[in-house]
Order: structure tokens, then C-alpha cells, then sequence
């Protein structure tokens, strides 16, 4: 089920909660009645605030604004302001009910964004009759969520036994190919929400084959943490695929759609954005930075060659050189020297080339002195680093705590859709 055409990426979707709003004047509203739409708890969601989000996500989305467009997308845009409101609420409950957002700094990144000057966004929303407090509202829910999730994960620490675990298989993983991915994710949280979130994924691939941006609509409906990137999972191996996405994954061309996937938490949604081959090292990717000790002689050449390789042999570390230097008799030692293989001289990429960090090479008489090179550190790059394998888990983790957090929220609230289209 492949999609007839590219689908377009666009940016990081932050922007659109801004991006909508800028573009939907309140005159485009289907609903003008004040009508309970869904109570969630005690709080009311109301017709009017469900056909403004319609037509936000339909403006930025691009998809057709129509009848059928809205009916297909209506029960998803009527979760999503669920979820708003309890995280809202939950967010009161924790001590948020006084927060307020930093109109300097968030508005701010959204005027980057459209290309405004600083102070221009408040100006170019009043002249167009826009809501400056709708806007306050969707970005306050999505900062306070994200706060929430946060002070849980600050009670559940990553110990650097697991980074190096996931540094350590990500190396290993390196060499296959990667896959640049984005995603849409509807949670299962009940057995009888399987037909109903089913048939949402389904509502959303319609909307993307029929020309809908997938960052905005993962942005607006995806229950991933990637969703405030736009879906973006950045670039994954095959080897981190599960079972479900591995069958999939690999015979998606470019550009297009997967199917909706049912996977262990609910149904997703794939886009290839882009393939490449395994990691494959080169003299080029690999930078060394190293230091060279010159001990001066007076005896035959192999002796002090010997006596020099004796001396050196037991140093683990650069800064033994230092020691090293500062005894009687000890050898100069140079500064650190930090380059590209490529760029060394012939000889002296010959000595360090093939040394691990803190090991000495093989002594080299001259006229007169013996000269060791020793690398302090290596870097390959282009292969993962272990701040990446520790983002990587904590991206998880925040993951599964969202999940399980609203999942418990959402089963604990009393929900009302007085809608029946918005089921």
C-alpha cells in the first residue's frame, strides 16, 4: 500500500502549533456554537473548539478542507484535545496551575521560524484577528506535559552501564544499512479501542495519500515522543527495528508510505525518508591526536632503540609523558597534535595509524635521538558516540513514560464525547 507519489519532509514541526494559528482567521470557523462537544472530568470541550482545531490542522496539513476531510479527521482531532485537557489538568494537579508561558522566548522561536522580526508575531496576529490566547493555551499544554514527563524520568536515572551497553551495540550495528525514518503512532491502551484506533490510522493515510505534510499531522496526532519533531526518528539500523517494522521497513522505497503496522502498543505509521549503506571506515574518517617524545642518545642504535621501547612500553596515557620528561635525562616532549590520518606525513601516519589511545609506537632512530609517537585519543567518524547512545535511551524512556502516563490519565478521567461522529 505504497503511495502514488513522494511524499515532501518538511521541518521540525514546533512550529506549527504558531504556524496554524497564523493562518486560520476566526472568521474560517465552521462552528460558531458554544455547545458541549466533550466534558473531560469537569471541564468542557466545546463544538467551537473542536471545528478551530479542524481547520488548523487542515490549513497547515494540506489537506483538502471538505466535508469528508473533516469527518475522517474529527476523531483524532477530538483525542488530541482530550489529551490537552488532562495533561492541562494534570499539570494543575502537580503545581503548574500558575504557569504561565515566556511570550519573549516562545514567541521568539516561533517568529524564527515565520521569518518575523522580534515582536512581529503579536503585531501579525492581531492585524489578521487571531487568538493570542488560543495560541498561549496549545503551547502551554505541550511545555507542561513535557515537564511532567521529565520530573518522572529525573526519578529513574540511565546508569552509564546501560549507555555503554547501547554504545556498545549501536558500534556493533554500525556497519548495516540505515534508514532515515518518521513515524505515526496511535496508541492501543484498551482491547476495545482496537476497531476505533485501527480505523483512525486508517483516516490518516488517506489524509497523507491524498496530499496531507506528514510532520504536521504526525505534530498534531502521532502519541509518540517523536510527534513535537514531526514524527522524525532520525536515521535507524535495521537491527533496532522490531520484529513487525523489520518485515516492512526494508521494502519501502524513498519517499513513500508504509501500510498501518500493528506493533505491540497499537498501529504505526512509517515514512522512508531517506536510505543509506552501512558506516564503512576510511583513512579520512579517522582523526588522531597524538604526541611524539624525542629521547637523545649517545650509544649504538639498536641498544637505545631497545632501551627506549623498555621506558615506554609500561605508559598508558600522554600525560605519562609529561612525566616522563620531567625526570632527569627524560626526552622533550611535543604538544598534542590533533588531525586527520590523510593529513599526516607518510611516516608518521605509518606509526599511528593502526595504535590504540594511550599506547606508544615503535621507536625510530635517528642521527643522534630515538623518537616515539603516542596517540592520546582516536575518533572514527561518522560512527555513533556514547552521548548519542544516551540520548537514544533516554528518547526511549520518555517515550514509555508519555505512554504510560496518559494511558493512566486517560483511564482514570471521566470522558463524555457527546459527539457520536468525534468517537
Amino acid at each position: 500500500m505504497s503511495m502514488n507519489r513522494r511524499l515532501p519532509w518538511f521541518l521540525p514541526a514546533r512550529v506549527f502549533l504558531a504556524l496554524a494559528l497564523a493562518f486560520v482567521p476566526v472568521p474560517a470557523l465552521t462552528q460558531e456554537s458554544l455547545g458541549i462537544a466533550v466534558v473531560v472530568n469537569d471541564e468542557a470541550i466545546t463544538e467551537r473548539d473542536l471545528a478551530a482545531r479542524l481547520s488548523l490542522v487542515l490549513a497547515l496539513s494540506g489537506v483538502a478542507d471538505t466535508p469528508e476531510s473533516r469527518r475522517q479527521l474529527l476523531p483524532q482531532v477530538t483525542r488530541m484535545l482530550i489529551n490537552e485537557k488532562l495533561q492541562i489538568q494534570e499539570g494543575n494537579r502537580q503545581g503548574f496551575g500558575t504557569f504561565r508561558i515566556d511570550r519573549n522566548e516562545t514567541y521568539g522561536f516561533v517568529e524564527r521560524s515565520l521569518g518575523l522580526g522580534p515582536g512581529e508575531l503579536v503585531i501579525f496576529m492581531e492585524e489578521r484577528g487571531l487568538s493570542l490566547d488560543s495560541l498561549d493555551d496549545q503551547l502551554t499544554a505541550e511545555i507542561v506535559w513535557g515537564e511532567l514527563v521529565r520530573a518522572r524520568q529525573r526519578q529513574r536515572p540511565i546508569f552509564e552501564a546501560e549507555v555503554e551497553d547501547e554504545y556498545q551495540r549501536m558500534i556493533a550495528a554500525a556497519h548495516e544499512p540505515h534508514y532515515l525514518l518518521a513515524e505515526i503512532v496511535l496508541s492501543v491502551d484498551d482491547p476495545k479501542e482496537e476497531a476505533g484506533v485501527r480505523e483512525n490510522i486508517e483516516r490518516l493515510a488517506d489524509a497523507l495519500r491524498s496530499g496531507g505534510r506528514f510532520s504536521i499531522l504526525a505534530q498534531q496526532f502521532s502519541q509518540s515522543a517523536s510527534s513535537s519533531n514531526g514524527g522524525d526518528l532520525g536515521w535507524i539500523v535495521h537491527s533496532q527495528l522490531s520484529g513487525e517494522l523489520a518485515a516492512i521497513v526494508p521494502n519501502l522505497r524513498v519517499g513513500y508510505l508504509s501500510p498501518p503496522i500493528r506493533t505491540l502498543g497499537g498501529y504505526t505509521l512509517i515514512l522512508m525518508r531517506e536510505i543509506r549503506p552501512g558506516y564503512r571506515v576510511s583513512d579520512a574518517d579517522i582523526e588522531v591526536t597524538i604526541r611524539q617524545a624525542v629521547f637523545a642518545v649517545d650509544e649504538d642504535a639498536a641498544v637505545a632503540v631497545e632501551r627506549v621501547s623498555d621506558t615506554v612500553s609500561p605508559l598508558s596515557s600522554c600525560e605519562d609523558l609529561d612525566s616522563l620528561a620531567a625526570a632527569d635525562g627524560g626526552p622533550q616532549v611535543s604538544d598534542t597534535v590533533t588531525a586527520r590520518l590523510t593529513d599526516l606525513q607518510e611516516d608518521v601516519r605509518r606509526q599511528v595509524e593502526d595504535l590504540a589511545p594511550g599506547t606508544a609506537g615503535t621507536p625510530v632512530a635517528s642521527a643522534g635521538e630515538v623518537r616515539v609517537m603516542m596517540v592520546c585519543d582516536r575518533v572514527e567518524h561518522g560512527l555513533p558516540t556514547r552521548g548519542q547512545a544516551r540520548n537514544a535511551l533516554e528518547a526511549r524512556q520518555h517515550d514509555t513514560i508519555s505512554r504510560s502516563y496518559l494511558r493512566d490519565l486517560r483511564r482514570q478521567a471521566f470522558v463524555d464525547i457527546r459527539i457520536r461522529e468525534a468517537r
